[in-house]
């Protein structure tokens, strides 16, 4: 990540888990966190990972109430013996553990809900440190709760990604950052087509001369994230200003604002002109209808694929030309052509899309290596060929192949409908 820095402020967070540092899974729960916390005008000082023990818990909890005025705490709140966040809490302030009828109550409800019979353990939910406030939890069993500590505010927060989140954006947010929030502005622009260093030097002399602005830039998968936020007692008129300034130089390789993803705005672009669209992929397997079809309403546009990933479904599905095959192979400008001109022939779709690649670990030559991709995208208004050499993993390249041909679809769009 590049930028400047943003103030910082008294936040930190631990996560609690033995499977987090057994490296099982990964700790995305604080990295989303501490995100969530940026774009709403705050900055998280530290990340603490600990095991589950109630003696570790209590003890690094002690040592971050004296240094830090939040504390978001996720993970061991559930029903089983392992969950043990609630013990490790009361011990580190030397309180009791205290029984919640109406929590009791709450867990009752949730598991009449959903039709099952509530099993003694889950009762151990209800039980929360002397003096706790809960937060309710309307997505699981396992309430969250807060307590204010000698001016430090824990909060204690569910591990399962849904609940948690809805705990930070619908409580813990206006807690922690509410005046950071209604004194600053946020705005994410999302960028592809250009990379990392070239994009920064395209916009420079803007960030330079913008005070008060801080600029994040987030690569992530094919794309970039522009994170821009402007500090409390800064002038908003020229936010917006330099807001103007980065999308008249960055003009159409941004590609949407806030969260929208890149699939979302290809889906958009094609179901507002009423285009069809129609896919032949042969290394991506079907990501790229599948990043598609994941999105409602993409029967209004999507007629239909074939993945072809052999040699003989490209003959028999879509009646490539053998010659073409034997003479120039599968991975080659001349089969991605005639794919994308065949799928939009079968489909009567007004854009016929291709893919066809090495994606690896095997199968690459000193002529044609791992990673090496063929596209074409084929309309009424002209053909858009492309070529890249990807490097990494498999699921690496077969991402970038559907991001980058996801962009290249859009760019041919917007041709379309000059």
């Amino acid at each position: 990540m590049i930028g400047v820095d943003i103030e910082m402020e008294n936040i930190a967070i631990i996560s609690v888990g033995d499977e987090l540092l057994f490296g099982e899974i990964d700790n995305t729960n604080a990295s989303w966190i501490a995100e969530r916390f940026v774009d709403n005008g705050c900055q998280v000082n530290e990340i603490v990972t600990v095991p589950d023990k109630i003696d570790v818990i209590a003890s690094r909890l002690k040592r971050l109430q004296s240094e830090y005025k939040n504390i978001i705490i996720t993970g061991g709140l559930g029903p089983t013996q392992d969950d043990i966040t609630r013990d490790g809490v009361a011990q580190a302030f030397d309180k009791e553990l205290v029984y919640h009828d109406k929590l009791a109550d709450n867990i009752n409800a949730f598991f009449e809900e959903i039709g099952k019979e509530v099993t003694e353990n889950n009762y151990r939910q209800a039980f929360l440190p002397q003096g706790a406030e809960p937060i309710i939890n309307k997505e699981g069993t396992a309430p969250g709760f807060y307590l204010v500590i000698e001016g430090t505010t824990v909060f204690v927060l569910p591990g399962v990604p849904v609940e948690m989140k809805k705990m930070i954006d619908n409580f813990v947010l206006d807690k922690v950052c509410k005046s950071r929030r209604q004194n600053g502005y946020n705005l994410t622009l999302n960028v592809a087509g250009i990379g990392e260093a070239a994009l920064e030097d395209r916009i420079k002399e803007i960030i330079n001369k913008s005070e008060g602005i801080v600029f994040r830039f987030l690569p992530h998968g094919g794309e970039i994230s522009i994170k821009l936020s402007l500090k409390p007692g800064f002038d908003v008129d020229n936010f917006a200003k330099v807001v103007a300034e980065i999308k008249d130089e960055l003009g159409y390789y941004i590609f949407a604002e806030g969260d929208k993803s890149l699939a979302e705005v290809v889906s958009d672009l094609l179901r507002e002109n009423n285009f069809s669209l129609a896919l032949a992929e042969s290394c991506t397997g079907g990501l790229i209808a599948k990043r598609l079809t994941d999105i409602p309403g993409a029967s209004n546009f999507f007629k239909g694929g074939v993945v072809v990933y052999s040699n003989e479904s490209k003959l028999r599905l879509l009646n490539l030309s053998e010659e073409t095959l034997e003479r120039d192979g599968a991975v080659s400008r001349s089969a991605a052509d005639q794919m994308a001109d065949k799928v939009r022939e079968l489909f009567n779709a007004d854009f016929g899309v291709s893919v066809t690649g090495i994606a690896g670990p095997g199968g690459g030559t000193e002529e044609k290596p791992v990673g090496l991709v063929y596209s074409t995208i084929w309309s009424n208004t002209g053909k858009f060929q492309e070529k890249w050499n990807f490097s990494g993993a498999r699921r690496k390249i077969r991402w970038y192949a559907s991001q980058y041909i996801l962009n290249k679809l859009r760019l041919a769009i917007l041709e379309a409908i000059k």
